[in-house]
């Protein structure tokens, strides 16, 4: 069709199709959200069937702005499809297209008349994805009323060889006790997979691994050694297999051992606050609360009292009467903020005779 021109990242070109190269600009996922935030009021009218034709100029329409394709195998290259329709009154024009990630080529005519319609069909190569995976393809258009249109690929990879829910172990016990955890190894190509043996870094831990369905599927498990002190310890464990790609496949081992009396985080930055900030939106000062669950894990605790050194602190405390399991809300008292640097402490008052004191370090950064 004369004057019939197809767009892609690098350039257009008469009676021509060309698929998108690195050339054009890719856009960071940050960057990419910032402007998906900015074009949601443009989506919304991509999305209408039809659509009021506006005299003197283009105007664009698409059905499904989103396309899913389920699971694929990782390393596969899918091709997905939509259709622009063009319902101005004077040709619609692709002025470019910006991609969220790499992997992504696209192709779609460059000009689409009034009354008509083009196909943008975009190339996605899964290589360098796991689970779930999105991908964006933006065009920039002539259209008015909405410049900029996103459309949206997604699908879930599934690796060759994977682990379920994911590659690491966290363990979590209390002293005295011991802690196992089960993730899922999953063979997901036609090979048989054999486990040949597991290595370890460090004795905090032991590995074992059991046949779910042969060549298949493994229960890999992962026990804390006993008599472990309170603290937290990083390890790591391999599986050996057969699979010269996958040969030693690596597991990170995370180990929390919790006192009698344990409380969620070490300590609490606040943060850096600017008091004009927080006369002129009190609003803030919800967003610096801080939570930190106590736990205990036999007798209730009764929290006698809550203190601090610095006198701006605020401690709500749920529920106010025994438990084993007390949630604190830190905040700051605005009356009694001063411009400075700080440091100082949150002691709560347990009640347990092992652990009487919990003490959580406090910093925080105030400007004027």
């Amino acid at each position: 069709m004369p004057g019939r021109h197809v767009v892609s990242a690098s350039c257009g070109r008469k009676g021509s199709w060309l698929g998108m190269t690195p050339s054009f600009p890719i856009l960071s996922r940050s960057a990419f959200r910032l402007l998906s935030l900015s074009l949601l009021a443009a989506m919304l009218t991509f999305n209408r069937a039809v659509a009021t034709p506006t005299e003197g100029v283009a105007h664009a329409v698409v059905k499904a702005a989103t396309h899913r394709f389920g699971r694929v195998a990782r390393g596969s290259v899918l091709s997905g499809s939509f259709v622009i329709e063009n319902v101005g009154s004077i040709p619609l024009t692709i002025d470019r297209m910006e991609f969220s990630s790499p992997g992504v080529r696209a192709r779609v005519a460059q000009s689409i008349a009034p009354g008509s319609s083009a196909k943008l069909v975009v190339n996605w190569d899964t290589a360098n994805y796991t689970r779930d995976a999105e991908v964006q393809v933006a065009l920039l258009l002539n259209d008015p009323a909405s410049p900029q249109l996103v459309l949206t690929l997604s699908c879930f990879v599934v690796s060759p060889i994977e682990l379920d829910p994911v590659p690491a172990f966290y363990l979590s016990q209390f002293v005295g006790e011991t802690s196992s955890q089960t993730i899922t190894l999953r063979n997901n190509t036609e090979r048989v997979l054999k486990v040949t043996g597991t290595a370890q870094d460090g004795d905090r831990f032991t590995l074992a691994v059991k046949s779910v369905t042969p060549g298949k599927a493994f229960a890999l498990t992962a026990t804390a050694a006993p008599g472990l002190q309170p603290g937290k310890y990083q390890e790591s464990a391999w599986v050996l297999t057969d699979n010269p790609d996958r040969a030693k496949i690596r597991l990170d081992v995370n180990i929390l051992v919790k006192p009698e009396v344990h409380a969620s985080v070490d300590a609490l930055d606040m943060g850096r606050v600017r008091l004009s900030t927080i006369k002129s939106n009190p609003g803030v000062l919800e967003l610096l609360q801080q939570t930190v669950i106590l736990e205990s894990r036999s007798a209730d605790l009764q929290v006698t009292r809550i203190e601090s050194d610095l006198p701006f602190m605020t401690v709500h405390q749920e529920p106010g009467a025994a438990a084993k399991r007390i949630r604190l809300d830190v905040g700051l008292d605005p009356a009694k903020l001063l411009a400075g640097e700080y440091t100082g402490n949150v002691r709560v008052y347990t009640g347990s005779p092992t652990y009487p004191v919990v003490t959580l370090p406090v910093t925080m950064s105030v400007a004027e």
